[in-house]
């Protein structure tokens, strides 16, 4: 009969703390809601928050640089050092920056898509190119300090509507390869 009670108190001991240790699990690791971000999607953000110097190759002899800014919250902002546009490759002079969106479309990988406004050799916007449309697939190596891509630029004359009508001219601009600022 002695032990008894103390069987009883370890039982209600042990079932206490499971259900201690079930109310302590992680928000993380319960049942997702659509109300707010998974954990996992803002480490994600945090680990690709940053400023990054990309190269980008459209043609094998033709290369030029790009600083962008990627943000945890999503947004972009990217500037060329090319005044010629693609190293005098293109039917522009000068582009101003590039701002835009990212979303996650992998476990290392986003799209971002950028617009922005080009213009002649005279500052004037381009008559057939008066704003562009980027859209950029990345994806990250393993220690988040660089990526690998692609770019495609859509070109919309001038009067026409970036957001609904289709480009007038898209420039396949090939392999991007960036590396993280520190």
């Amino acid at each position: 009969m002695k032990n008894k009670p103390a069987l009883w108190t370890t039982l209600t001991t042990l079932a206490l703390g499971i259900l201690l240790a079930a109310l302590a699990v992680a928000p993380g690791a319960r049942a997702k809601t659509t109300a707010s971000p998974t954990l996992s999607d803002q480490l994600f953000a945090k680990q690709i928050a940053g400023s990054y110097l990309a190269e980008v190759q459209p043609v094998p002899d033709v290369r030029f640089h790009v600083l962008m800014q990627i943000s945890a919250d999503g947004g972009t902002v990217a500037v060329g050092e090319s005044d010629e546009g693609l190293g005098g490759q293109a039917p522009y002079a000068a582009a101003g920056p590039k701002l835009g969106n990212w979303k996650r479309t992998g476990p290392r990988q986003v799209q971002v898509v950028q617009m922005g406004f080009e213009f002649n050799t005279q500052g004037l916007p381009l008559p057939i190119g008066e704003s562009g449309k980027g859209i950029v697939d990345l994806e990250f190596a393993d220690d988040w300090m660089s990526f690998t891509g692609t770019l495609k630029w859509f070109l919309y004359a001038a009067g026409k509507d970036p957001l609904t009508d289709p480009p007038d001219t898209v420039l396949e601009l090939g392999a991007i390869q960036g590396r993280r600022v520190r």
